[in-house]
């Protein structure tokens, strides 16, 4: 469409969304030019337009619109209080028959255990990338009272379910909680802006690591901090193991590349990992024994077998600029 064109045109000489340079570091959203376009258009029609603009440079994986979107996984029995991750079972007792209350207490655990390696401050700025119905958002705003949480997805579903499902809080810790449509590849923020950024098993899913690890590294001011808990192959043994296990890998929904090229990709743009652990173990086993309980989700069978196979294994990553 011209119109499109034009406007994309008019946006490349005056304002910049994070648009890769050749060294694959994104650039400024902030920079300076001609306010002429924001007085000529109000502002939602505007904004409407950036969200059009950015649609089609950053377009969504189908599949992955129609799970995380369309459908909603978070429905699936197997994910329990509005929360989509696999869960950390490290204090829940797998002995007996796991209660949904556990189920929750699994998946509210995982995020305890990234805020605590945040060392969130009350002065913080803090971004989630892949938020999901934003319920960690919540989770940390009240708990910690952080100047701002901002939750962002990539699916523009999700972030209308975060609005709707936490109205309430969203208006209470007005405005330092808020959400709002974003990729891994252009996140929606100035540099050095953040002092805080954060991802739950969604990092899985980003399309590529290298511009997530670029526009972690813009956003997060110098002395920032970046956490990270996803699953991927332990090798590239492994990654070949999971295409032929796992198919939504090769259709583009979990990218689940080896291990050592995601470490490689933050270090690349200057991040120094303070810690790296594989928590497989207190993972894929609660999950295995929910789903099992449930009868649920039959695909992540292969995730217990490729974990007990040697071929993915689950991470926590500390990193700092």
């Amino acid at each position: 469409m011209p119109i499109l064109k034009n406007i994309s045109k008019y946006l490349d000489g005056h304002v910049t969304f994070g648009a890769p340079r050749h060294d694959g570091v994104s650039s400024s959203r902030a920079k300076r030019g001609d306010p002429g376009i924001l007085k000529a258009l109000p502002l939602a029609i505007f904004l409407c337009l950036i969200n059009v603009l950015h649609a089609q440079t950053y377009p969504v994986n189908k599949l992955l619109l129609e799970t995380y979107g369309v459908h909603d996984l978070a429905e699936k029995p197997a994910f329990q209080g509005g929360y989509i991750n696999f869960g950390y079972w490290k204090n829940i007792p797998l002995g007996k028959t796991i209660t949904t209350e556990e189920r929750i207490k699994a998946s509210q655990a995982l995020y305890e255990l990234v805020f605590e390696h945040l060392n969130i401050q009350k002065e913080d700025s803090i971004v989630e990338v892949g938020c999901g119905r934003g319920n960690g958002c919540v989770a940390l705003a009240e708990k910690y009272h952080p100047v701002s949480v901002t939750g962002v997805d990539i699916i523009p579903q999700q972030i209308n379910r975060a609005k709707r499902i936490h109205k309430k809080s969203i208006k209470r810790h007005a405005p330092s909680l808020s959400f709002q449509t974003g990729s891994s590849s252009s996140l929606p923020f100035p540099d050095n802006s953040q002092t805080k950024v954060f991802s739950v098993e969604a990092a899985q899913c980003f399309p590529s690591m290298k511009d997530f690890a670029g526009e972690a590294w813009r956003v997060l001011q110098p002395g920032g901090r970046l956490v990270v808990t996803a699953h991927f192959a332990t090798s590239e043994e492994g990654y070949q193991a999971l295409r032929k296990l796992i198919p939504t890998v090769d259709q583009g929904v979990d990218l689940l590349i080896p291990i050592e090229q995601v470490r490689s990709a933050f270090q690349k743009v200057g991040f120094k990992e303070v810690s790296f652990q594989a928590i497989g173990g207190d993972v894929f086993d609660g999950l295995q024994k929910w789903r099992l309980n449930v009868q649920d989700v039959k695909w992540a069978e292969n995730y217990f077998v490729s974990y007990k196979k040697g071929f993915l294994d689950y991470y926590l990553i500390i990193l700092e600029k």
